[in-house]
């Protein structure tokens, strides 16, 4: 199963020109109200990483969001799986309600 391919530099401010720089490409993303990892308040995969971090921007569905980081993954499978694992681990609030 392949792993992460490339991960973003450290947490990153939520903030429109930190999302230009991060892939086009699949994978997960962690948005956090802290940038420590008790501040993790949702994680999610996706298809495309700067399209859907764009979408969750421009419509605000986290309202915590203050940092965030990415991981590219190189399947499917394993960037479903990790989003399982990281949840359980992590139990961020909004991927609970």
């Amino acid at each position: 199963m392949t792993s992460i391919i490339k991960k973003s530099e450290g947490v990153l401010p939520w903030t429109v020109d930190s999302l230009d720089i991060v892939p086009a490409e699949r994978g997960i993303y962690v948005i956090r109200n802290l940038p420590t990892q008790n501040g993790i308040v949702y994680i999610d995969y996706t298809e495309n990483l700067q399209e859907e971090l764009k979408q969750q921007w421009e419509t605000k569905q986290i309202p915590d969001a203050v940092w965030f980081d990415w991981y590219q993954v190189g399947t499917k499978a394993y960037g479903e799986e990790t989003l399982k694992t990281w949840i359980e681990k992590y139990s961020p609030k909004y991927n609970l309600g």
